[in-house]
């Protein structure tokens, strides 16, 4: 019986997700080859100048520190895909996939038929939570070879290890946000509302980490927001963070707990 919500849930997913994968690759693969564009002399120039122009706000925003240039392998790859394109995407998959998980099939009057087998809610819970992991992991794989090939093919300087580094830490961060929309559709039966305060949170939290070091807010203000431990100390600069990765881990466990023990005392609409 543990195979069995676990293959569903992988097989109603799978034609979204071959559009997922394939366009993900796909998209970050041409990022990568544009960068080769960059190389007329004229047009650095040009986005120099236009750079030092830019406030540092907005540089921060995609995730680029001050002096950086965006003409660097570092600085392209994160001003156009790991400063926020690559969380976005993997965030989404991930907060849809945990908010349509209990509260979706509440919502859509699928959950009795669910709990009439012979099967408990800590484990639906759990089969639920192992698709989500499997199938963003899988974009975020995805992810990593379409970058990975462009660089071959332009000859970007960029280590492939800290480029898989930067890539399972988004990954695991967008399994957090994913984790929370998962409790909070645990806790109400109601996935819009689940999505709508993730998205919130989400969107704060970001701000925190991009802005606060400007807006020299605390220190300890950023380390409250999950994006801090996906982006503060620059895996694609710096490698994995083995803390940083420990604390993302420990948020989608923790929320991951709370979860299935929402789920197990909730009277479940029907």
């Amino acid at each position: 019986m543990l195979r069995n919500v676990f293959t569903k849930t992988m097989r109603d997913r799978r034609k979204a997700m071959l559009w997922w994968i394939s366009g993900s690759a796909a998209y970050m693969l041409v990022i990568v080859l544009t960068w080769s564009a960059f190389n007329d002399p004229g047009l650095q120039e040009s986005l120099n100048k236009l750079m030092e122009a830019y406030p540092p706000e907005m540089l921060a925003v995609v995730g680029m520190s001050p002096g950086q240039s965006m003409l660097s392998p570092v600085g392209y790859l994160t001003a156009e895909a790991f400063g926020w394109m690559v969380p976005l995407l993997l965030l989404i998959l991930a907060s849809g996939m945990g908010a349509r998980a209990i509260a979706g099939e509440e919502e859509a009057k699928t959950m009795d038929l669910l709990l009439s087998n012979p099967i408990s809610r800590t484990s639906v819970v759990v089969q639920k939570v192992l698709a989500m992991l499997v199938l963003v992991a899988l974009v975020g794989v995805a992810i990593f070879l379409g970058i990975a090939v462009g660089v071959s093919v332009v000859g970007m300087d960029i280590s492939v290890a800290y480029l898989g580094a930067a890539t399972l830490q988004a990954v695991m961060l967008g399994l957090g946000f994913g984790a929370l929309a998962l409790a909070l559709g645990a806790a109400t039966g109601n996935r819009g509302l689940a999505l709508g305060v993730v998205s919130a949170v989400a969107l704060a939290t970001f701000l925190v980490q991009s802005i606060g070091p400007l807006a020299d807010w605390p220190r300890w203000s950023q380390k409250l927001s999950p994006f801090y431990y996906y982006a503060a100390h620059r895996p694609l600069e710096n490698g994995l963070s083995w803390g940083d990765l420990g604390v993302l881990t420990t948020i989608v466990v923790v929320l991951v707990t709370v979860a299935v023990l929402l789920f197990a005392r909730r009277d479940v609409r029907v």
